[in-house]
């Protein structure tokens, strides 16, 4: 019999197209496929576009879907930008003027969440709907002690050493992002740890970490008077990273958001079990489920 044939990770799917735009002077990396309304695809501090490469095909079907590489960040440039909350929120919003986009959904994924909801309370007209996926957000990152680690005198030199960590042990870091490491396809570490030891990375996380709850006092303070707009809560039942817990008290915050969990997945459902994130992710996008899910161990479709 043949062997089994290896489904390795793409970092640019089929489909999807890499492009630049140059943006303040600074030079991002973006993937764009689809046609249709557009939708924009948010990573998270440690990921880039290629974050949703299970998911972006399957959202082109219906969107014109564009996925950027943030500043410091894939391939992306490296620069000396201000890292807060608010100017991240904001260059985003000026990413989206310079790809021709006038108002777009979001989804953002755990600090790109975070992200996206700045950039929604700074411009709620610009954002159609918005789906966060296991984000965070001011209920959760109170007192998050690996952030303060990273943020003390030994935070450097820590973070230095992550470039040489060997790979078992790399292996070992899906255990706290996956419900099952075995669902991650092979590709996934190489392709994340060759853009995040890229000269310039580490700097700009460090600067992100020494701000952490300042930016997030100030993200609550803005989402107190924030617009309602049409917002999904989608979290994996078994995250480590932002447990499902603080998803009740994010909904308080966003009166008339939906909750949704999707069941055996950790902090990336979208690349845990991309088929369920991408249905449900679709039926809210497309307004053709009507039926709030409810938070719960498990979601039908």
């Amino acid at each position: 019999m043949p062997a089994a044939t290896t489904i390795r990770r793409k970092l640019i799917p089929d489909g999807a197209s890499e492009h630049f735009i140059v943006v303040d002077g600074h030079r991002f990396r973006y993937l764009t496929a689809g046609s249709g309304p557009p939708l924009l695809l948010v990573h998270g501090l440690m990921g880039f576009s290629f974050s949703w490469s299970e998911n972006l095909t399957a959202f082109a079907q219906h969107f014109t879907v564009v996925a950027p590489d943030l500043l410091n960040l894939g391939y992306s440039d490296r620069c000396d930008v201000d890292p807060s909350l608010e100017a991240n929120g904001r260059r985003l919003l000026r990413f989206i003027d310079a790809v021709g986009l006038s108002q777009t959904a979001l989804i953002g994924s755990s600090h790109g969440g975070a992200i996206a909801l700045m950039a929604a309370c700074l411009s709620p007209e610009r954002v159609s709907s918005m789906i966060l996926v296991s984000p965070a957000s001011p209920v959760s990152e109170s007192g998050r002690w690996q952030i303060r680690l990273f943020a003390s005198l030994i935070g450097p030199p820590l973070a230095e050493t992550l470039k040489y960590l060997p790979a078992w042990i790399r292996r070992l870091l899906l255990w706290r992002i996956y419900s099952d490491p075995k669902r991650a396809l092979p590709g996934t570490l190489e392709e994340y740890f060759k853009a995040f030891c890229a000269d310039g990375t580490f700097p700009y996380l460090l600067k992100i970490a020494r701000r952490w709850e300042t930016d997030f006092a100030d993200l609550a303070a803005r989402m107190s008077t924030m617009k309602r707009i049409p917002s999904l809560l989608l979290w994996g039942a078994d995250d480590f990273i932002v447990p499902l817990k603080h998803a009740k008290a994010l909904q308080q915050l966003l009166p008339g958001s939906r909750v949704a969990v999707i069941p055996q997945a950790g902090h990336l459902p979208y690349e845990e079990q991309p088929e369920l994130f991408n249905r449900i992710a679709l039926d809210f996008l497309t307004e053709s489920s009507r039926t709030t899910p409810a938070v719960s161990d498990s979601v039908s479709i």
